[in-house]
């Protein structure tokens, strides 16, 4: 019944050096203990967090915890991890790459997204796996290749023997400047576009063509903003980490990816090291969130919830993307139970561009835990959501009155009870500036408030 609460999503909020650490250790102990798939997403890297899932997992009897690195060099130790594994469309790859890209839609993004769908359908359609190294390749390329390839596909089926002479009719004289390659793709797009029956076209091919046709002074002003994307997440170690060969016999380290994760109830440790480079852990960051939700659908789509997915996200505002506010939203159907800890509102409002769409996701989250809290901003958040109550006050009135007039003593006395009803906060904002290191409140789900703190979890050999 308690765990039943957390579906909706827990936020844990704090100061610097509050105890956001300590209670994401205590829960995550938890979490370990009861068998749950463990992922845990930490922006800056912290040691002891990772020292503290390694000892849960070795009183769960769990073995060694996975950890991935986007930094790291060593080919033996961690692992990679494929965030292009599990897919069912083009379009799911697509969704995951851009959701690296900050901001709200607009022209550029919806360009972008069809140009990398188009891509991996392509890729898919020919029987390669796309990957993020790959899509960069193929993009950077241009869209000739696979639609060359595509094309060659067709003829092999459904062409006669005499298709080029049909397809040449319809194209113009051949220009001195035209390479073999060139005409040859021209001959092939020709025999597509006027030879061969309507009904034998596919929407694959069909979609590589506006590209191929498409203005190539814009689509080259598309790619050149897109391919920075790209070689965030293919850049220096990432290149193989996140686009792990499974040829390469120089790389000892583990291939995993989100749907062997969660089958094997595997513990992962991710330590985006963003003091280090902040954009990198935030488009990594990003990527392994979209990827999550995306499995999380499957798994929705199919009715599987035989593993619970416990995730948490420390220093959310780093990563934040559309993904993790839809498993904050909807992740429960797919078993995901999604944990996020930030130091203040503002944060998030600043990686969200407004304060508005801050607020739209806190309040995806029904679990409210308060650290100490030293911005007005985030006092004020966790008040309201606290709610209020009456305050009574009880005024009395004591008098007594002596007289001797003409002689005869008279004693007079009295008393009065006034009370009065105000509407207050139920934790007034100063407390939250002042609460001890490890102390919170906590709203959960049901509309339960409670006063507490956490427990410390020492290791026996630390003593």
């Amino acid at each position: 019944r308690a765990l039943k609460n957390f579906e909706g999503g827990l936020l844990i909020v704090g100061t610097t050096q509050a105890g956001k650490g300590v209670m994401l250790n205590f829960i995550m102990t938890q979490a370990i203990l009861r068998g749950d798939a463990v992922i845990f997403i930490d922006p800056k890297g912290s040691d002891r967090m990772y020292k503290a899932f390694c000892r849960a997992c070795e009183k769960a009897d769990r073995g060694k915890p996975l950890r991935f690195h986007p930094g790291n060099r060593s080919k033996t130790d961690g692992i990679r991890f494929d965030v292009t594994a599990v897919f069912s469309t083009g379009a799911q790859i697509a969704t995951r790459v851009m959701s690296v890209v900050p901001g709200e839609d607009n022209v550029f993004k919806q360009f972008a997204w069809s140009c990398i769908k188009t891509f991996a359908d392509a890729m898919i359609e020919l029987g390669e796996k796309p990957s993020l190294k790959s899509l960069s390749q193929n993009i950077n390329k241009g869209i000739e290749d696979l639609l060359r390839a595509l094309i060659l596909q067709a003829v092999k089926q459904h062409a006669d023997t005499d298709w080029r002479e049909q397809a040449e009719y319809f194209l113009p004289a051949r220009r001195e400047n035209c390479t073999d390659a060139i005409h040859e793709l021209n001959v092939l797009v020709s025999w597509y576009e006027n030879v061969l029956p309507t009904y034998l076209h596919t929407m694959v091919v069909g979609e590589c063509l506006k590209i191929f046709h498409h203005s190539k002074e814009h689509y080259s002003k598309i790619t050149a903003t897109l391919m920075p994307i790209f070689a965030m997440l293919t850049s220096g170690p990432l290149e193989e980490s996140l686009s792990p060969d499974p040829s390469d016999a120089s790389d000892k380290r583990p291939i995993w990816d989100m749907e062997s994760l969660v089958k094997c109830k595997g513990v992962l440790y991710v330590n985006l090291d963003s003091l280090s480079d902040s954009m990198i852990a935030s488009a990594v960051g990003s990527m392994l969130l979209s990827d999550l939700t995306a499995y999380a659908g499957k798994r929705y789509n199919l009715g599987l919830n035989d593993v619970r997915i416990s995730l948490y996200v420390d220093e959310a505002s780093n990563v934040i993307n559309q993904p993790l506010i839809e498993l904050l939203n909807k992740g429960a159907e797919g078993g995901v139970y999604t944990t996020i800890a930030i130091q203040t509102v503002p944060d998030l409002a600043h990686r969200l561009g407004s304060v508005h769409a801050a607020r739209m996701v806190l309040g995806n989250c029904n679990n409210l835990i308060a650290l100490r809290c030293k911005d007005r901003e985030t006092q004020d958040f966790v008040t309201e959501t606290f709610g209020k109550t009456y305050i009574h006050n009880v005024d009395t009135t004591l008098s007594t009155h002596a007289d001797t007039h003409l002689g005869m003593p008279s004693f007079k006395g009295g008393a009065s009870h006034k009370r009065t009803a105000v509407r207050e906060e139920i934790i007034p904002s100063e407390y939250l500036g002042k609460l001890p290191n490890a102390q919170f409140f906590a709203s959960l789900g049901g509309g339960h408030l409670m006063k507490g703190r956490v427990p410390v979890i020492i290791d026996d050999e630390e003593n």
